[in-house]
């Protein structure tokens, strides 16, 4: 019975009849499952977004962003972020691209013999052929693979990552949301990335990756070496660091001191900060050649000043009971008052779990949306993954600095 309620707001997607679909969402949508289901319908439309032309596609990027959060705080918390991505989805001028007729255009395309369908899917994006583009994409998916397909778009992003990093988090946002959806719905978001990025690529030479400054020996990974190079400002040190971490199994950790500053530098919209958490998420699809050139790219373009401030660090616990500073900063996500800063840091130093931090600050963020839904909802998605995959220790950077930019 469940799964029909909701099959029937997913239908309901197809419409504009935005009256109708949420009182469906409503009366389906109640529990984790129901709202992955919901959120994926979502995810599926949003794939099909036909962007003004001119402007930067957010649709995809905001339902993967809900997505995300869903996945990470769970069910009741992402209530209202999901009842948003709903509603939002009502509003989206749709191709009404279907994966068969995707891959009746894919079947046609003349592919020589022998030829490597990633390189044909970057050259499509470095020459601007959106539909050829598109077409490879799906192409690439039915033979290799949904995981192949957004390696190879991830990939093809690198020769121009674009105006604030707008083509590499389109192409990492619409490869997570290709494997999410599966096949054969997931063709539609990787259609709709190879289309728009290659729509969206400044035209060039094309796509090799060549490093910005002659690349030094690798060195033997170390985050204290790493950091101590960024205070220097040397930057053969960091270079040869983050080649050391590109290729080795902990290459993750390269980007917690990127993260870290792009936090307190968020830049216009927390664009900064979403392109440091997409990075990290792309180099997940890339060989250790590319994850070295996408690190050194980003570690050199899109923050200033690095290091941990003192201020944001936590200390030994303040003897406040757990329950009153949950209580207290949901109070802070409410009304703004006591400052925010204030109560987390007395629900972490007491002992509240990151968990179930991230969870009140999922479900509190309607508060916090003045302006631009789709990029509040990216930018705090954004952070609030960001400070998971910091940990306690680190997490008030994050948070404290998007909490206070939220209300543009």
């Amino acid at each position: 019975m469940a799964k029909a309620k909701v099959q029937e707001f997913l239908d309901a997607l197809g419409t504009y009849d935005h009256k109708r679909g949420m009182d469906l969402f409503e009366a389906s949508v109640k529990d984790f499952d129901t709202a992955q289901t919901a959120t994926l319908g979502v995810l599926l439309a949003a794939a099909n977004q036909k962007a003004p032309e001119g402007t930067t596609p957010h649709a995809l990027l905001t339902a993967e962003s809900g997505r995300r959060m869903l996945a990470l705080v769970g069910w009741p918390a992402s209530l209202p972020v999901v009842r948003f991505l709903a509603l939002y989805t009502f509003t989206l001028t749709r191709r009404d691209w279907t994966p068969k007729a995707l891959e009746r255009t894919a079947a046609r395309l003349k592919i020589a013999q022998g030829a490597r369908l990633p390189e044909s899917l970057a050259r499509a994006v470095s020459l601007r052929k959106p539909e050829e583009a598109a077409a490879v994409a799906v192409a690439l998916a039915r033979r290799e693979g949904l995981p192949a397909a957004g390696r190879a778009l991830v990939a093809a992003s690198l020769g121009d990552v674009g105006k604030l990093h707008h083509n590499l988090v389109l192409a990492a946002a619409h490869a997570d949301a290709a494997e999410a959806l599966g096949e054969p719905a997931g063709f539609v978001a990787l259609a709709a990335g190879g289309f728009e990025l290659a729509a969206r690529t400044e035209p060039g030479p094309g796509h090799a990756i060549e490093p910005l400054e002659p690349p030094p020996a690798p060195a033997d990974p170390s985050l204290d070496r790493l950091d101590a190079a960024l205070f220097d400002d040397d930057f053969d040190e960091v270079h040869a660091q983050l080649k050391g971490f590109a290729a080795s199994g902990i290459w993750e950790d390269a980007f917690r001191p990127l993260l870290i500053a792009a936090c307190l530098e968020p830049g216009f919209l927390g664009h900064s900060l979403i392109a440091a958490h997409h990075a990290r998420l792309a180099a997940t699809r890339l060989t250790a050649e590319e994850r070295a050139f996408l690190l050194w790219k980003v570690y050199r373009t899109l923050v200033h000043r690095f290091g941990y401030p003192e201020g944001l660090r936590l200390s030994g616990g303040p003897g406040i009971d757990p329950a009153a500073a949950v209580e207290a900063l949901k109070s802070s996500l409410k009304v703004k008052t006591p400052p925010v800063e204030r109560t987390l840091r007395d629900a972490l130093e007491s002992g509240v779990p990151l968990e179930k931090v991230l969870q009140h600050v999922a479900y509190n963020w309607t508060h916090w949306t003045v302006g631009e839904k789709e990029h509040t909802l990216q930018y705090l998605s954004a952070a609030v993954q960001t400070a998971a995959f910091l940990g306690k220790e680190q997490a008030m950077a994050p948070l404290v600095s998007s909490l206070y930019k939220l209300p543009f």
